[in-house]
C-alpha cells in the first residue's frame, strides 16, 4: 500500500508538450493504482489577473516574480500539501524551477527567486521538457495564459538556456522533447515509474 506522497514537477516552455504529458501521466499512474492529485500554475485567477495588468519595467519585473511566488504558496497550501499529506502522487504542470526560468530570464536575480519561493518545498522528481524555442512556439499547443508577455522568441531562448544550466546542475532530469509526443512521454512514464518503485511503491 501506498504511503508516502511525492511532488513531482514537469518544467519546459509552452509547446514542450508538458501539459498534454501531464495528463497522459496523471491517467497512467492513477490505472496503475496510485493515489494521484494534478494541478498546475499559476493557478489562481486573481493572482494571474494582476500579472496580466503588469507593465515591462525593473520594478513591475520584480512585482511579478512575487506574484508567481504567492500564487505559489497559496497553490500549495490549499492543494499540494493536503494531497501529499494523504499520500498522494502529485503531478504539477510547472512549479518552483518555473520562476527561476522564465524570472531569471527577464532579469531577476535567481537567488533573490530562490529566497521568494523559501517557503514551499523542493519538488521530489522534477522533469525538464527540452524543445528549441522555435518549435515550441511553432506548435502552438493551445492559447497560453498570458501569451503576449511570456512567448518571445527571444525570451524563450533566455529560459531554455536557465533551464538547461539547472539540469546541469542536477535540479531537473532533462529529456529531449524535440521528438514525437509518444516518445516523449514513454520516456517521462519509465523515470517516474523508476522514481516511484525506488520509493517503494507500486511497479
Amino acid at each position: 500500500m501506498w504511503g508516502k506522497g511525492a511532488l513531482i514537477t514537469l518544467e519546459g516552455i509552452d509547446g514542450s508538450g508538458k501539459s498534454a504529458i501531464a495528463g497522459l501521466l496523471c491517467k497512467e499512474l492513477s490505472k496503475r493504482g496510485y493515489p494521484v492529485t494534478c494541478s498546475y500554475e499559476p493557478r489562481f485567477e486573481e493572482y494571474k489577473r494582476l500579472i496580466r495588468g503588469l507593465g515591462e519595467d525593473r520594478e513591475s519585473i520584480y512585482v511579478e516574480a512575487m506574484l508567481f511566488a504567492a500564487d505559489r504558496l497559496l497553490h500549495y497550501s490549499r492543494i499540494l500539501r493536503p494531497a501529499l499529506m494523504k499520500g498522494h502522487i502529485v503531478i504539477v504542470d510547472r512549479y518552483y524551477h518555473s520562476s527561476l526560468a522564465y524570472q531569471g530570464a527577464r532579469g531577476v536575480p535567481l537567488e533573490w527567486i530562490r529566497s521568494l519561493n523559501r517557503f514551499v518545498p523542493r519538488p521530489d522528481m522534477a522533469i525538464y521538457l527540452d524543445v528549441d524555442p522555435r518549435v515550441g512556439l511553432s506548435r502552438k499547443e493551445g492559447e497560453a495564459w498570458d501569451k503576449a508577455r511570456f512567448q518571445k522568441l527571444g525570451l524563450l531562448e533566455r529560459v531554455r538556456g536557465i533551464y538547461r544550466r539547472l539540469a546541469e546542475g542536477g535540479e531537473l532530469i532533462l529529456v529531449d522533447a524535440d521528438r514525437p509526443l509518444s516518445k516523449v512521454y514513454g520516456d517521462v512514464l519509465s523515470l517516474i515509474l523508476g522514481f516511484l518503485g525506488r520509493r517503494g511503491g507500486r511497479d
